[in-house]
This record gives C-alpha cells, sequence and structure tokens, in this order.
C-alpha cells in the first residue's frame, strides 16, 4: 500500500476478518511500525517506500500481489518493486483503484506492463446498487472573490506556505 494508514486499514480488516483463520499470519512492513514485523508471517502487508528498501531476494517466495491504489503503479517506486518481483514470475498480481488511468496514457500502459489490463471495471452507481457505497449527492461549489487583492494576499500570505500552519490560511480567509 503506498501509504501508512493504508497499512493500519488493511491490518485492522485482515484482523477483523481473518481473525479466527490460524494459517494467516500478519507481517506488517512499515518505518512507523517496526513493532509488528513478524519475519515468519505468510501474508505481508507492507508500505511501498519501506518494501523499496528489501533486496530482491526478499521477493522470491512471494507467491501474489495485491496492489491497492494502484493507479500509482507508474511510479518510479512501483517500478523499482516491479523489478524485483518479475524475475520470480508472480503468476497472481491483483491491482486494485478507484481512479485508474484513461486508457492508451503513458501512465495506462506502465501500470499494464506491471499489473496486466483492467479486467473489471465497476461503476459508483454499481457499488452504491450493490450496497457496498453509501449513496451520496455530491455538489461543488466554486467562490470567486472579487477582490483580486484578497486573493492575492491569501496565496502571499507566509502561514499559508508555512508548514507548521498549513490550514491557517483557509480557516483566516
Amino acid at each position: 500500500v503506498p501509504s501508512i494508514q493504508l497499512i493500519s486499514q488493511t491490518r485492522d480488516e485482515w484482523m477483523n476478518e481473518l481473525q479466527t483463520d490460524n494459517a494467516i499470519t500478519l507481517d506488517i512492513i512499515s518505518g512507523s511500525f517496526p513493532q509488528l514485523r513478524n519475519p515468519d508471517g505468510n501474508v505481508i502487508i507492507g508500505n511501498i517506500d519501506s518494501l523499496r528498501e528489501f533486496p530482491a531476494s526478499f521477493f522470491k517466495n512471494v507467491g501474489a500481489i495485491i496492489y491497492d491504489e494502484a493507479h500509482k503503479l507508474s511510479t518510479e517506486t512501483y517500478q523499482q518493486i516491479n523489478q524485483f518481483l518479475v524475475p520470480y514470475q508472480i503468476k497472481q498480481i491483483y491491482a486494485l483503484s478507484g481512479s485508474f488511468h484513461k486508457a492508451d496514457t503513458i501512465e495506462d500502459w506502465t501500470a499494464e506492463s506491471i499489473a496486466g489490463p483492467v479486467m473489471m471495471h465497476v461503476a459508483t452507481y454499481e457499488l452504491i446498487e450493490g450496497g457496498q457505497l453509501t449513496p451520496i449527492e455530491m455538489i461543488c461549489c466554486k467562490f470567486n472573490h472579487n477582490d483580486l487583492a484578497t486573493r492575492v494576499a491569501y496565496y502571499s500570505d507566509k502561514k499559508v506556505n508555512s508548514e507548521n500552519h498549513k490550514n491557517h490560511g483557509e480557516l483566516t480567509f
């Protein structure tokens, strides 16, 4: 998975769904959760940036891989991991994403070279109809402030661009 938050979410979902299955043991690979490492685990949930630090030989016993947020497969990190996996001829590769790249773009071709073609596309409305998503209606509002000086002041505010006060400008604007 590409983020630390998804490691926690995926781990919790595995534990909630499969905690009674003694055949499954988890190995959590993330710089943020070193205490959850279990080198004897048979299911690895890993942060892509942490996995990149392992030698290629680490991947020799991997039988299947599931990429979450697979629209990121075209990034350099995923391509490095793929180079580790290629010699071992992984037979099962699953790539999941809510926002794949448009067909016939370089990002789409790169992702397809790693995970293969899109086999199934499920539209949002189908997930809502099937009960997997909450039915919602999204309304987008765009506010244009007529006062140019106010808009310029917002984007040039030092606190807006400060790491410690990222949202200060939005909150005060």
